[in-house]
């Protein structure tokens, strides 16, 4: 079903590899454990994930948003396409969690992780980049506050894995 919908819009690669810019997350290269879809680390039954996506590529995060109002657990309560609108769509919609690009407009998007972890110390970000460089981007991501780092090109269901993970660990 994932596959469908992404393929659908012309964004998922199949790549899975660790190396380049196929994917990586934090999980991965921290060791933590990879939960399966409906074991360990997913959302609580009848419970709704409010997750607000803040990218600059409109037909990406139309995509996204997408695939998780479709995802049972899951609910797209916003799309913000600069760094400058992002803290005020999190706020506003009571977002649990977030999928931050890091090369949005307006600002550091680094910065922005160390500003939503001190205001909004509940809200579980999931850095979505396509950097070059996945591992350094997911080590400086999380020392200011990330907690999942998903590169640009995977499989949409890495990045709701990772989602659900932020989810089971608040």
């Amino acid at each position: 079903m994932h596959d469908r919908a992404a393929t659908v819009t012309g964004t998922v690669s199949r790549g899975t590899s660790l190396m380049g810019t196929a994917v990586a997350s934090q999980a991965e290269l921290y060791g933590a454990p990879q939960p399966e879809r409906d074991g360990e680390g997913a959302v609580a039954v009848g419970k709704s994930l409010r997750v607000l996506i803040a990218e600059n590529h409109p037909d990406l995060s139309e995509a996204v948003a997408r695939i998780i109002d479709s995802e049972p657990d899951m609910r797209c309560v916003g799309q913000v396409p600069s760094v400058a609108e992002v803290l005020s769509a999190a706020r506003d919609s009571a977002a649990e969690a977030i999928i931050l690009d890091l090369s949005l407009t307006g600002g550091s998007s680094m910065q922005l992780i160390e500003e939503l972890t001190a205001e909004l110390p509940g809200l579980r970000i999931v850095v979505f980049s396509g950097l070059a460089n996945v591992e350094e981007a997911a080590r400086e991501t999380k020392k200011r506050g990330a907690a999942e780092f998903v590169a640009k090109g995977c499989d949409f269901t890495v990045l709701l894995d990772a989602l659900r993970r932020t989810a089971a660990a608040a």
